[in-house]
């Protein structure tokens, strides 16, 4: 039986966290089903102008690191090769784009994002310097006993949510997996804190969409081994390597696929979209080549590298309310790729595993 949860206001503020976490990406399920439920006025979207500039200022720092790590890509030795080749590849490689051109597209994008989504601004300017202040010295969220001075945007961001709550009699939402902006809501009668905007968005289905909500939720972990099984299939092919001189990845071999996390993103009569956190174990048989001096034997190495990662997956699943037997899977998603693999114990570091 699935415990259904009730959406206890439809007022939502989205802090600059799950921008972040969805790398900008408007097309993402999540984002796209948010506009939807905009359209419909099913809830409603704030933001503050200090959390639109954040916003924008990581865009414009993301293309600046993304531009320096393109330029040193195409300065590397081992790609020098790749400059003979004829036609829209190389150009493709070897372009010189404008950053500011770049920025100003992106920037660009956001705000005709925000827009559909009918984005509301809550000011700031009306928030008691003192009362922020005061938290800072007594060492309130979301400042805390480092009295961290990074935090006082999201001091004034809270604040002014509060007060606006406080004015209109309402609650709200408060999108963040930020930790500062979670402790900052703990105990408080306005703001709700909750971590991902895949986990707003099921709250939603499960509260305005209970009886299609339900039934899929408990027809998807009826079928979960064969989600897994899908999972388990599927994730050799997202693309690995292996960080050695010479190295190669000759199999991935699954052990155990486990679901974390799962939240409905999108949900109708005969088709629903989850998205999932999976934690795997596979073993990954590789090798390598070592002395690689000319004039000198070269040796190979093999080894088997017992690894764990965990992987967003996005699911399709076709079904009909009142037929339990009626469970397709229309597509599956790891979306995750190019996984580069370490010899080392030490498994931090995207994108070394």
């Amino acid at each position: 039986m699935i415990m259904v949860k009730k959406l206890e206001t439809d007022n939502v503020f989205i802090d600059t966290e799950p921008f972040i976490a969805a790398n900008f990406n408007y097309q993402s399920r999540p984002f796209q089903t948010l506009v939807l439920l905009t359209k419909y006025e099913t809830v409603f979207i704030y933001l503050t102008p200090v959390t639109v500039k954040e916003i924008e200022a990581n865009i414009k720092e993301r293309v600046e690191t993304a531009s320096n790590a393109f330029r040193k890509f195409q300065a590397t030795s081992d790609t020098r090769i790749i400059k003979n080749l004829e036609g829209p590849l190389k150009n493709a490689l070897y372009v010189i784009f404008d950053i500011e051109e770049v920025k100003t597209k992106l920037l660009d994008q956001f705000s005709k994002f925000m827009k559909k989504l009918s984005a509301r601004l809550i000011q700031v300017k009306n928030v008691s310097i003192d009362d922020v202040f005061d938290q800072y010295f007594s060492q309130k969220a979301p400042f805390g006993a480092g009295k961290k001075k990074s935090e006082f945007p999201d001091a004034f961001v809270l604040s002014a949510l509060r007060q606006w709550c406080q004015k209109k009699n309402t609650k709200m939402y408060v999108v963040s997996a930020d930790q500062d902006m979670i402790n900052g809501c703990e105990n408080d009668e306005y703001l709700i804190s909750i971590p991902k905007l895949e986990e707003f968005v099921d709250l939603v289905y499960a509260s305005q969409n209970e009886p299609h909500y339900s039934f899929v939720n408990e027809l998807f972990d009826e079928n979960e081994e064969e989600v897994k099984q899908r999972i388990a299939d599927q994730f050799p092919s997202i693309g690995f390597y292996f960080d050695e001189e010479e190295g190669e990845v000759d199999s991935i071999n699954v052990q155990t696929v486990r679901i974390l996390s799962k939240y409905s993103v999108f949900v109708e009569e005969e088709r629903a979209t989850f998205e999932l956190s999976v934690e795997i174990q596979f073993q990954a048989e590789v090798t390598w080549m070592w002395g690689v001096v000319p004039d000198y034997p070269t040796e190979t190495e093999e080894a088997t590298l017992n690894k764990k990662m965990e992987v967003p997956v996005e699911i399709e699943i076709d079904y009909r309310v009142g037929d339990p037997h009626r469970f397709y899977i229309s597509s599956l998603s790891i979306q995750e790729h190019n996984v580069v693999l370490s010899n080392s114990d030490d498994d931090d570091g995207y994108p070394y595993k």
